[in-house]
């Protein structure tokens, strides 16, 4: 299980957004919801205990990224007014240490943003084509699918799919080079795709209604047909 959330009343940056998923997703992975006893008193359904620690896991994780990647990273109050004061300053701070524990403190995560400022470097496709990328990883932050691609491979695929749909461009091979060859990217820019057709009628609109502004070009109004 993976988990993804971006708060209303905070503005991460990507990395930020994707350090707090990878986090969130290798802490669970390690330790199950249902077998993970909490100091907190929560009701006594299997449901609501997973529901509870979901909540209080992202909040975790999303202070830890901040401080690791923000310049100004929110305060613990702020994580509080996000969770409609569901938990305290104490609380907070056991599960962000609870997270530590378990992650022993290893927070270098890679990250899909990375590769896509390198690929974008050495390629070149333009500004456009660039928000484009940024939005189909922003996108996919929210898809447990994705979890099975290389961050480098999922980075690679989307710039391959924004340029073919910005630019027009099907030349990928002669310009990645020594990056991923236009086969190995295929399947996941297809899944890709596919997310993006369903993100206009998806009620997680928020990554959306972001690449929707002037300063991402209203990137995501662009409409992907079912060939792309």
């Amino acid at each position: 299980m993976s988990i993804a959330v971006t708060p209303t009343s905070c503005s991460f940056c990507l990395l930020t957004i994707s350090l707090s998923k990878n986090l969130s997703t290798i802490f669970m992975a390690r330790k199950r919801v249902s077998s993970f006893s909490l100091n907190f008193k929560f009701t006594s359904t299997i449901q609501s205990i997973n529901i509870a620690l979901i909540f209080s896991l992202t909040s975790g994780c999303m202070l830890i990224a901040s401080k690791y990647e923000e310049i100004y990273p929110p305060e613990i109050k702020d994580f509080i007014y996000i969770c409609d004061s569901a938990y305290n300053k104490s609380e907070i701070i056991l599960m962000e240490q609870q997270i530590l524990k378990m992650l022993n403190f290893s927070l270098n995560v890679t990250s899909p943003y990375r590769f896509l400022k390198c690929f974008n470097y050495k390629i070149n496709p333009g500004a456009k084509a660039y928000n484009m990328a940024l939005y189909l990883i922003e996108l996919s932050l929210m898809e447990y699918k994705f979890l099975k691609y290389k961050p480098s491979l999922c980075a690679a695929s989307a710039l391959y799919l924004a340029n073919r749909l910005v630019n027009k461009d099907l030349e990928w091979d002669k310009k990645a080079k020594a990056h991923y060859k236009e086969a190995e990217l295929r399947q996941c820019a297809k899944e890709l795709a596919v997310m993006t057709q369903g993100a206009a009628s998806s009620s997680l609109n928020a990554v959306r209604k972001k690449y929707a502004q002037a300063k991402y070009m209203g990137i995501s109004s662009i409409r992907i047909g079912r060939r792309s």
